[in-house]
Order: structure tokens, then C-alpha cells, then sequence
């Protein structure tokens, strides 16, 4: 995806209910976006034949502790 796009646009378009909007996690570097949880990674923050490192980062859901009350 090319240019810039508002998360909450990303979220829309992805269908994430508004009172699920914020439970969902946005990681920023530098105030940059560079991934919507589950949504969508910035194009500037991909992986490219020319990248010298990377952080590989994994998101695991943590059980909700109030599902059961």
C-alpha cells in the first residue's frame, strides 16, 4: 500500500467493530505506525532483499481472565 492511511480507516475497512477498536495493539517506532495488530504491516517496515537485520515480533493473544465471570 502506497502513501498514508489512518488507523482508524484500516480498522473500518477491516470490519473491527468500534467497541473491539480498542483492544487492538498498534506498534510505532518513532511515531511511525508499523504494524496494526492482526490488520495490516507498513509498507515501510517490510522485509526486502536489501534489509540488513530485522525484529521479528510475534503477537499471542493473552486468555481474556474475565471470560469466565
Amino acid at each position: 500500500m502506497d502513501g498514508t492511511r489512518k488507523v482508524s480507516d484500516l480498522l473500518t475497512d477491516a470490519k473491527v467493530p468500534v467497541p473491539r477498536r480498542k483492544q487492538v495493539w498498534v506498534i510505532t517506532s518513532a511515531s511511525e505506525v508499523v504494524w496494526v495488530v492482526g490488520i495490516r504491516l507498513s509498507a515501510d517496515f517490510r522485509v526486502l532483499p536489501s534489509t540488513k537485520s530485522i525484529a521479528r515480533l510475534t503477537f499471542r493473544p493473552y486468555p481474556d481472565r474475565h471470560q469466565d465471570e
